[in-house]
C-alpha cells in the first residue's frame, strides 16, 4: 500500500468509488462471523483489512514466524560472553512461547527442541564441543536443564578466572612466586 498515494487521493471521487466497490466485495467474501469487523470499518478499506488480519491471526502468525526465525538464527560468537548469549536466547525463547500461547493450534515447540536449538547455537565455538555433546545426554533433556547447566558452567569458568587473578595478585603482594614464574 502506498500511503502517500492514499493520502493524496483519499478525497477524490475515483478513490471513493473504488473504496466503496472494494468494501462491497470484501463484505460479500467474508464469512458471517467476520462481517461485523468489516462493518465497523465502514468506508476505510485499509482499516477493514488490518482489522481482518488481526481477527484471523495473520499478524500473530507472521510475528510468530519472525520470532522463530530470530531464535533459530541466534548464534553464539566465540570470545563474547556466554552468559549474555544465554540471556538473549532465553528472552527470544520466552517471547516465542508467549506468542505460541496466543495461537496454540499453529505450532508447538517442546522443551527438548528448545534445548537442542540452544546447543546448536553454540556450534561456532570449538571450545564448547565436549560440553555441548555431554549436555545432549542429560536426562531429562529440557531447555531449563540445559540452560541452567550452561549458566553454571559459565559462572564457574568466570569465577575461576577471577579467583586465579586474585590469588596471583595476593602472591605478588606477599612476594611469593607463582609456579610458572619459578620455571
Amino acid at each position: 500500500m502506498d500511503n502517500y498515494w492514499v493520502k493524496a487521493n483519499k478525497k477524490t471521487p475515483e478513490f471513493c468509488k473504488m473504496a466503496a466497490g472494494c468494501m462491497i466485495k470484501l463484505t460479500a467474501c467474508v464469512k458471517g462471523k467476520l462481517q461485523p469487523i468489516v462493518a465497523a470499518n465502514k468506508g476505510d478499506v485499509y482499516g477493514a483489512m488490518e482489522a481482518l488480519a488481526n481477527a484471523c491471526g495473520e499478524k500473530s502468525i507472521i510475528q510468530l514466524c519472525n520470532k522463530l526465525f530470530a531464535l533459530i538464527n541466534c548464534i553464539y560468537h566465540p570470545g563474547s560472553l556466554l552468559s549474555q548469549h544465554l540471556m538473549t536466547f532465553w528472552k527470544l525463547y520466552t517471547s516465542l512461547e508467549m506468542t505460541i500461547q496466543s495461537i496454540p493450534d499453529f505450532i508447538t515447540i517442546s522443551s527438548g527442541l528448545a534445548a537442542a536449538l540452544l546447543l546448536q547455537s553454540l556450534s561456532q565455538d570449538e571450545n564448547l564441543v565436549s560440553l555441548v555433546q555431554s549436555l545432549y545426554n542429560k536426562k531429562p533433556f529440557t531447555f531449563e536443564k540445559v540452560y541452567d547447566w550452561l549458566l553454571i558452567k559459565d559462572t564457574r569458568k568466570e569465577s575461576g578466572v577471577h579467583e586465579s587473578a586474585y590469588f596471583l595478585n595476593q602472591n605478588h603482594r606477599f612476594g611469593k612466586q607463582s609456579l610458572q614464574e619459578k620455571l
